[in-house]
């Protein structure tokens, strides 16, 4: 199957099937390499297109096809570099890196390459580059190189890679061999390769890839369909409503490879709520990486951006000029380089200028995070075009009355049934929910059962004038959640939204509209959507002056002002909806979160025990409650709230966690222990965990169980490379220096100037009496953090074992003036200087120890020997 990120390992047989929209762009690419390197000459290529676009689909595939072709054999070798490289700062670290992709995909004769690795590692830094650059020639010798890499921008950049100077090493190295192919990707064209000066200025043959089209996309679900050996969804493919629910996700996705692998799998499960997390989990692990592009724009940049990613349609310019502030000559200036950087799409239509985001994902990452229903309401304008309105009713009627049947699986159906509770009108809803369960042994016969109910009913209602109202406004609600479906998924004009608006506006004069709530809510929503702020407060107000429905105005309003930050005022609208139905637990919930922003956390607490009072289990209140409490410090009364939260939902991992860190935060260790196991039981893919539990274990002077928690963290995720500091710390503890060290060097290969690093390998080193090496260490310790005293206290001690006199003084001497106020370091310094003879020197730190302790065992002994 497709996965949605990390297309690097899946099969390639799988990647080569799927290589929909794509396939032209990897033949082109894979023969004009293998012309040039029959030829012995190089080729260099540069593959443009937004994240998501199946950049990493195409480099696994061209890495699998040359790895395949046997006539390259003894022509080529392949460094196939990671999708997100991370640490190369400097030529030598892309050299380096070159070579471990080697030992990673086992190219060539690699078996010796770690050890060679780590013999540069001990030689000093000014000599380690050309000992990479000499290994890389030898390793390849005769033979061509093909460099795979992704997000090149990454790389050449002077911030986050190694810059100029890098850049013109490795031109300088292909210039001199010319055995070096690279075969590239980046998000956007970058100015490292369109500055005329720059190194690589004119070196790539650059393409962008183009979106996919709706056949193309249609294409591409069919075949991840085939792959899937559902017999039933691929019997659907060729039918109607199959193209129908496809269009959907491709008004959804924008074509986005990604995106669509994503949406996908909603064809093929029947509890959508699971996927809609993992969904949302993933939208919010994207956001950094987009706001780290964000935050290197200027503030005007960053406002046309952060306005679009409110839209789900192009927008014209000059009302992002407006709606951003921006003078019209300044946003055609910014908006020029957001399109040269890639950010945006331009469209001309007529004399009016659309913009729109690159990339479909940014916006959602934004949308979901910057508003707090907006993940809910995403899904729910998905599930209005997956599903026909008889459909909804259908399925949420089907999961509530499951969840009733099928104690198993309570609380997955009864997400499952919210979410498309949601999908449907209010006043539908009051309707379905007098139904009454029906009264069955078991689930088989339910969905019948349940169809035949609502098809009576409905011939009965249509009898009916009641019938006939739930009708009409059943309708204007469609209507109006079609016309939000239509202005989010679908390429609109601003006259075509007025359009709209005047359909809705000219409904209010009917008398049976003119207090309804849906149409209002429908108004407020579109006025909102183009910035119409007063229009939209009008509407606001007039559904807070209705009787019967103001509530929910009010709650929406409530939850307006608390996603603009402003909690004083969301206050004011949820106790003005508690005057109304003072028993709706939701309200008090969104009244306590809204004080525990303002960090009241004693009214908070009362808030949610009100919810509890009238209902008593909803997890996430006393999960709220809990949290309260520790702000508070009131550590028995959070655990107590957490518990209960546990009790409600056993399965929910992260409370187990949160009760773990609560029993840290008061030392009782075992107990964290205890429950950190808890949440690992239930999700053992959490490296979070196993690094809370490693915690908690060092905490017990359990190293071992240290050490092997710390290992099953950097399993789930390699990335964690810091873990080995406390590895090594571990090993130290017992004594263990050799694994120590190996596992400190782990740190240093990826980085090589890490603080915590060099100093415990400085450390390791002089335990074991290997001085210059302990030397080399301490020195990048010191360059890396000046102002730290032990750093020179233990270069002088490592000097005295070298019979450097004058050097260990001079480094007592930087440590003195720093004056440490730590009693160990004040008993080395003393004890150094003892050595040197220094004795005034010596009697000042040890005097000065004992005022900080006059019981500690070491500075006395170091008194016995001064004396």
């Amino acid at each position: 199957m497709l996965l949605s990120f990390s297309a690097n390992t899946v099969d390639p047989l799988i990647l080569e099937k799927t290589l929909i929209g794509r396939r032209e762009v990897v033949d082109r690419v894979e023969q004009e390499l293998l012309e040039k390197i029959l030829k012995t000459q190089t080729y260099q290529s540069l593959l443009i297109a937004p994240r998501g676009s199946g950049k990493t689909h195409i480099t696994k595939v061209l890495h699998y096809r040359l790895k395949s072709n046997q006539t390259l054999d003894d022509r080529i070798l392949v460094a196939y570099m990671n999708e997100d490289e991370r640490g190369i700062a400097n030529f030598s670290d892309f050299i380096r890196h070159i070579l471990l992709s080697f030992i990673k995909h086992q190219e060539g004769q690699y078996e010796n390459l770690n050890d060679l690795i780590y013999e540069v590692a001990d030689l000093a830094i000014h000599k380690q580059e050309e000992a990479f650059r000499q290994i890389l020639l030898e390793f390849i010798g005769e033979k061509g190189l093909v460099v795979l890499i992704e997000n090149l921008n990454v790389l050449f950049d002077k911030k986050t890679g190694m810059g100029l100077e890098g850049q013109s090493k490795l031109r300088s190295l292909m210039h001199e061999h010319n055995q070096f192919s690279i075969l590239a990707t980046s998000q956007n064209l970058f100015y490292q390769i369109q500055d005329v000066k720059a190194p690589f200025y004119n070196f790539f043959n650059i393409e962008h890839l183009q979106k996919l089209d709706f056949a193309t996309a249609f294409e591409f679900i069919k075949v991840q369909a085939s792959l899937t050996e559902d017999e039933h969804l691929e019997q659907g493919i060729s039918t109607p409503i199959f193209k129908g629910k496809v269009k959907a996700i491709y008004r959804l996705t924008g074509g986005n490879h990604r995106l669509l692998v994503m949406f996908f799998n909603f064809l093929k499960i029947d509890l959508k709520s699971d996927l809609s997390k993992v969904f949302v989990k993933t939208m919010n692990d994207l956001k950094p990486y987009y706001e780290q592009f964000l935050n290197a724009l200027s503030p005007q940049q960053q406002k046309i951006i952060q306005f679009l990613s409110s839209k789900h349609t192009p927008q014209m310019g000059k009302d992002i000029a407006r709606f951003c502030f921006i003078a019209t000559n300044t946003l055609s200036k910014q908006t020029s380089e957001l399109v040269e950087k890639g950010y945006l799409d331009k469209n001309k239509i007529g004399k009016d200028t659309y913009y729109e985001l690159k990339e479909p994902l940014m916006r959602i990452c934004f949308e979901i995070t910057d508003n707090a229903s907006g993940a809910a309401k995403l899904f729910i304008d998905f599930l209005s075009v997956l599903y026909s309105e008889e459909d909804l009713q259908l399925r949420y009627l089907k999961f509530k009355f499951g969840a009733e049947l099928d104690k198993d699986k309570r609380t997955k159906y009864e997400e499952e049934a919210l979410l498309y509770k949601r999908s449907l009108p209010n006043k539908l809803l009051i309707d379905l929910d007098t139904i009454p369960i029906p009264i069955l042994k078991n689930g088989n016969s339910l969905e019948k059962e349940i169809s035949l109910i609502l098809t009576d009913r409905r011939l009965k209602a249509e009898q009916t004038k009641e019938a006939k109202t739930i009708r009409k406004s059943s309708l204007l609600h469609f209507l109006g959640e079609e016309l939000l479906h239509r202005i989010r998924l679908e390429y609109k004009s601003g006259r075509k939204i007025y359009n709209d608006l005047n359909f809705f506006n000219n409904l209010l004069e009917e008398k049976e509209f003119k207090e309804n709530i849906f149409l209002h809510r429908h108004l407020y929503d579109l006025y909102t959507g183009i910035k119409k702020s007063k229009k939209a407060r009008r509407h606001l107000n007039i559904i807070i002056e209705l009787p019967s429905s103001s509530i929910e105005s009010l709650t929406i309003k409530g939850e307006t002002y608390y996603k603009l930050k402003k909690y004083k005022k969301a206050l004011e609208c949820f106790d003005n909806a508690i005057k109304i139905n003072g028993e709706d637990p939701a309200l008090y919930f969104n009244k306590g979160k809204s004080f525990y922003k303002l960090k009241k956390y004693k009214k908070a607490i009362e808030c949610f025990d009100k919810a509890i009072e009238i209902d008593p289990n909803n997890e996430d209140v006393y999960a709220k409650k809990g949290k309260s409490y520790r702000k508070l410090e009131s550590f028995e009364e959070s655990i107590e709230a957490y518990k209960k939260s546990i009790n409600i939902n056993p399965n929910n991992d992260y409370y187990y966690w949160e009760l773990g860190a609560l029993y840290s935060d008061t030392k009782n260790y075992d107990n964290a222990i205890e429950y950190y196991n808890h949440a690992i039981k239930i999700n053992p893919n959490s490296a979070l965990y196993y690094i809370s539990l490693a915690d908690a274990y060092e905490k017990l002077q359990d190293y071992t169980k240290t050490i092997e928690n710390c290992k099953k963290a950097i399993s789930i995720d390699p990335k964690l490379v810091w873990l080995y500091n406390q590895i090594g710390e571990a090993y130290l503890n017992l004594n263990k220096y050799q694994s120590a060290i190996e596992a400190f060097k782990q740190v240093v290969l990826i980085d090589q100037e890490d603080r915590t690093a060099n100093l415990n390998l400085g450390l390791s080193y002089f335990s074991t009496g290997q001085y210059e090496l302990a030397k080399k260490h301490f020195t990048l310790f010191i360059k890396t953090d000046p102002d730290s005293v032990i750093g020179y206290i233990f270069q002088g001690l490592v000097s005295i074992g070298l019979n450097e006199y004058d050097l260990a003084k001079n480094y007592f001497s930087i440590a003195s003036e720093k004056e440490p106020i730590d009693v160990f370091y004040l008993n080395l310094l003393g004890s150094g200087y003892l050595y040197l003879n220094e004795q005034e020197k010596a009697l000042k730190s040890l005097k000065k120890g004992l005022l900080y302790d006059k019981e500690d065992y070491n500075i006395n002994t170091s008194f016995v020997q001064y004396y």
